[in-house]
C-alpha cells in the first residue's frame, strides 16, 4: 500500500500541474483579439502614437524614410502596445488624420527561440520567422506584418503626393496636444514618435516667421497664452512619457549645426519633463512659406517688451530675496559659532610676552 502511494502521489501532482497549465493557456487564449490584433480597450497594456508630417514636401523617395521608420517603431514597442499612426496635415481645425491602428501581439524575444538554427544577434522581424514558432505566435506575427505593410503602402502613397513646395501652415503643437490628451486618458506606459522637420507654422507662433533667436520656450509661452483657440485646460506633460523624434533638418533652415541645436533645445524644453531623443534623418529640401503671423504694431511690441521686462524684474527680485535669505542664514550661523569659540578660550594662559617671565634680562 505504501508503495502505491509513492507511485500515485507524483502522478496526481503532475496531473494538477498539467491542468493548471492548460487552464492558464485557455485563459490567455480567451482574450479575443479584433482585426487590428487588439484586445478590449481596458486590456491594452501600453499605448504609442506615431505622427508623420505629411503637410510639407518630403524626400523624393519617401519609402527609404518613412517605411523604414514604421518598421523601427513597431520593433521598439513592447507586446500588448496599441500603436496609432497619424498623418500631420495643413488643417488648423484638424491637424492630424488617423492612418491606421494595430496592436503588437508578441514580444521580440518570442520570434527568437533558443533552438533556432539561424538565430542571430540582431532582432528578428515578423517577415523573418523561424520554423520553431508555435502556430499561434506565427499567425499573430504574420497578421501584424500584413497590417504594417498595408499601412506602409498608404503612407508612401500619401507622401509621394507631397510634390508642391509651398507651405501655408504646420500645426504641430495642436497635433501634439490632441495626442497628449488621448495618451493621458489611459493608464500604462506611453510613447510618442514623430517624423518631422519640427517647424511649427501657425498664426500664433511660427518657427518660419520668427527669427531663430526667438526660438525660445519663454517666447513661445508668451504667444501660447495669448492664442484665442488655446484649450481651456491642458494637463501637464507626463514625466513617464518617452518621446522619440525622427528629426529631418531642412536645407537653409535647420541644417546648420547651431540652428539645429537651438531648435532641438526648444522642443526638449517644450516636452519637459518627458524624455526626448532625436534621431537625425537625411536633410530635406527647403520650401516656400505663406506667412502666418501678423506683424506686430508698435504698441503691441511695446506691450510685449514691457511684459517681458516685468517678468525679468520679478525673476531678479526672487533671486535677490533668495540670496539675502542665504546671507542672513550664514551670518546667523557665524553668530552662533563665535560665542562658542570665545568660551573655548576662557581659562587658557595668555601667550608670554617677549622679555617677561623667568630668564628675562
Amino acid at each position: 500500500r505504501e508503495h502505491l502511494l509513492f507511485v500515485v502521489l507524483p502522478l496526481l501532482v503532475l496531473g494538477f500541474v498539467a491542468a493548471g497549465l492548460t487552464f492558464e493557456s485557455q485563459r490567455e487564449a480567451a482574450v479575443d483579439l479584433n482585426a487590428d490584433l487588439c484586445p478590449a480597450d481596458e486590456l491594452i497594456a501600453a499605448r504609442a502614437a506615431f505622427l508623420v508630417d505629411l503637410g510639407k514636401p518630403l524626400h523624393p523617395t519617401p519609402d527609404l524614410e518613412i517605411g523604414r521608420l514604421l518598421r523601427d517603431v513597431s520593433l521598439d514597442v513592447a507586446k500588448g502596445t496599441e500603436l496609432r499612426v497619424f498623418g500631420l496635415i495643413d488643417d488648423p481645425e484638424n491637424p492630424r488624420v488617423r492612418l491606421g491602428r494595430f496592436c503588437k501581439p508578441y514580444d521580440n524575444a518570442d520570434l527568437q527561440p533558443e533552438g533556432a538554427k539561424d538565430r542571430m544577434g540582431s532582432l528578428r522581424d515578423c517577415d523573418d520567422l523561424p520554423a520553431q514558432l508555435s502556430d499561434s505566435v506565427r499567425a499573430a506575427a504574420m497578421r501584424f506584418c500584413d497590417l504594417r505593410a498595408a499601412l506602409k503602402t498608404d503612407i508612401n502613397d500619401l507622401a509621394s503626393g507631397r510634390g508642391r513646395s509651398l507651405v501655408t501652415g504646420a500645426w504641430l503643437v495642436e497635433a501634439f496636444e490632441a495626442t497628449q490628451l488621448e495618451l493621458i486618458a489611459h493608464p500604462g506606459s506611453r510613447r510618442l514618435y514623430v517624423y518631422s522637420d519640427m517647424l511649427q507654422h501657425a498664426k500664433w507662433y511660427s518657427h518660419l516667421d520668427l527669427h531663430w533667436t526667438d526660438w525660445r520656450l519663454d517666447e513661445f509661452e508668451m504667444h501660447d497664452e495669448a492664442r484665442p483657440d488655446r484649450p481651456d485646460a491642458l494637463p501637464a506633460l507626463m514625466a513617464d512619457m518617452q518621446v522619440k523624434v525622427f528629426y529631418a533638418p531642412r536645407q537653409q533652415r535647420t541644417a546648420l549645426p547651431r540652428l539645429k541645436r537651438i531648435h532641438q533645445r526648444f522642443w526638449r524644453d517644450y516636452f519637459a519633463p518627458s524624455t526626448v531623443t532625436f534621431e537625425e534623418q537625411p536633410i530635406l529640401p527647403n520650401y516656400a512659406v505663406v506667412p502666418q503671423m501678423d506683424a506686430l504694431t508698435e504698441a503691441e511690441r511695446v506691450d510685449l517688451e514691457q511684459e517681458r521686462l516685468e517678468q525679468e524684474i520679478e525673476a531678479t527680485e526672487r533671486l535677490i530675496t533668495r540670496i539675502e535669505a542665504e546671507r542672513a542664514a550664514l551670518e546667523d550661523a557665524r553668530g552662533r559659532r563665535q560665542p562658542d569659540a570665545e568660551q573655548g578660550l576662557e581659562g587658557t594662559d595668555p601667550l608670554p610676552v617677549a622679555g617677561e617671565g623667568e630668564g628675562s634680562r
